[in-house]
């Protein structure tokens, strides 16, 4: 019993003196669990990992002081003061490649590494192709892609180009332009009529020197 120091003393007797053991408080800023109380020289149990979205939990830390270092927190270590820990986050990294085709064969054409949530910045366009410029780039969706979007998977970005298009232009006739993409058969027009003269064919030049072949040539220059 705690001993009442205004109460009479009637013999010999002894006092004991009573220590109580120090209490220290942890104090966890993120989680499920607020705090902790245990005694000194005592563990702390470990509480559930935080969750952060976009992030990955990398363990409890504190500042050391006075140096104000960043220490992370070992839980076989027994606690010896009150103290404060707090979640450490890393960012989660996506990858993005920016692939382009020739034909059916894809090639990757750069690839940039992305934390959650940041958006990538847009590459230097491919240069152009003897068939086609290019446009922009789309997702895996078929939708142009908006360079401000955040990221938060990995994902593929599909170089679109746009093909070339010609105006073949029937010269010295009355006949209208013919608009026709790179590559496309060009079909044989029907033969002008020019009073007093012979339709000896078409040409691709003004001397006549290059003679356009039948229906079924293929286009890779413009204005006939």
């Amino acid at each position: 019993v705690e001993w009442d120091f205004e109460a009479p003393v009637y013999d010999d007797m002894e006092l004991v003196a009573v220590f109580m053991m120090n209490r220290y408080t942890v104090t966890f800023t993120e989680g499920v669990i607020e705090s902790a109380t245990v005694n000194s020289g005592e563990t702390v149990a470990a509480p559930p990992e935080p969750y952060k979205e976009g992030y990955e939990f990398d363990g409890w830390y504190y500042i050391l002081q006075p140096v104000g270092i960043e220490v992370k927190w070992d839980f076989t270590k027994p606690v010896t003061s009150d103290i404060t820990l707090h979640p450490k986050w890393t960012p989660i990294e996506f990858t993005v490649t920016f692939t382009v085709y020739e034909g059916d064969t894809p090639t990757t054409y750069k690839t940039e590494t992305v934390e959650y949530g940041k958006a990538v910045a847009r590459p230097e366009d491919p240069a152009d192709r003897a068939d086609a410029k290019f446009s922009f780039w789309q997702n895996r969706n078929g939708a142009e892609w908006n360079f401000e979007t955040p990221i938060r998977e990995d994902m593929e970005l599909v170089g679109v180009f746009e093909i070339n298009m010609y105006t073949v232009t029937y010269a010295n006739t009355d006949m209208k332009p013919y608009d026709v993409y790179h590559g496309y058969e060009l079909g044989a027009p029907g033969d002008p009529y020019k009073d007093g003269f012979t339709f000896g064919g078409w040409y691709a030049d003004s001397t006549c020197s290059e003679k356009v072949g039948d229906a079924g040539q293929k286009i890779t220059k413009a204005n006939f």
